[in-house]
């Protein structure tokens, strides 16, 4: 009976009840949407940038675009910020157009240093034509050293072509027959006798 009139004295008070919740606002003010900065990944110049953008993305989930701004350049190394401003990246830019300009400077690093790899790597295959090789070097550069002047390329494919050529007196010849070559203002391969072009353009 005690624990009866217990009840009944605490349902009889006009205190309003111990149980009653505050609503909360619908939405979550700014303060509590945003991640914490020590939160966010570092890129650094030895980082993986793939990886990098797609937990810097999931961190600003949410996060107002005036905002993400400011938390990107916090997500980037001093070296990488350099790099990014010096490329456009900036507050007045939209979020897109910044990760744009991320994605210029940093996307493809990795597949630059592949394709260079690939290209140094690539030997003349046993029976493969010349003609075949030289091209598949051309190819090789031009994605691995596409920042480069195409003379510079041109010299870098030729000396290349010509240093792991198989066949020795083709080899000989092309090394004569390079030059530099006014008409196109560039380095050219002369290589009329074997492959029928007049340069490699």
């Amino acid at each position: 009976m005690e624990v009866g009139s217990k009840a009944e004295n605490i349902g009889s008070c006009d205190e309003p009840s111990v149980l009653t919740r505050r609503l909360l606002p619908p939405v979550l003010p700014l303060s509590c949407a945003k991640p914490l900065f020590h939160n966010i990944p570092v890129l650094t110049s030895g980082g993986d940038y793939k990886i990098w953008k797609l937990r810097l993305q999931t961190i600003l989930e949410g996060v107002p675009p005036a905002e993400c701004f400011s938390q990107m350049m916090m997500a980037l190394g001093d070296d990488m910020v350099r790099r990014a401003t010096a490329a456009g990246f900036s507050k007045s830019n939209s979020t897109l157009d910044n990760w744009a300009i991320l994605d210029e400077c940093f996307g493809g690093c990795q597949d630059a240093s592949r394709h260079l790899r690939q290209f140094m790597d690539r030997q003349q295959r046993q029976d493969e034509p010349a003609a075949d090789y030289l091209h598949e070097l051309r190819y090789l550069a031009s994605r691995a050293l596409p920042s480069l002047s195409v003379a510079i390329r041109e010299e870098m494919i030729c000396a290349r072509f010509s240093q792991v050529l198989q066949d020795r007196d083709l080899q000989l010849q092309l090394l004569r027959n390079c030059y530099y070559c006014k008409r196109f203002g560039r380095f050219a391969v002369v290589a009329i006798s074997f492959f029928g072009f007049s340069s490699m353009e």
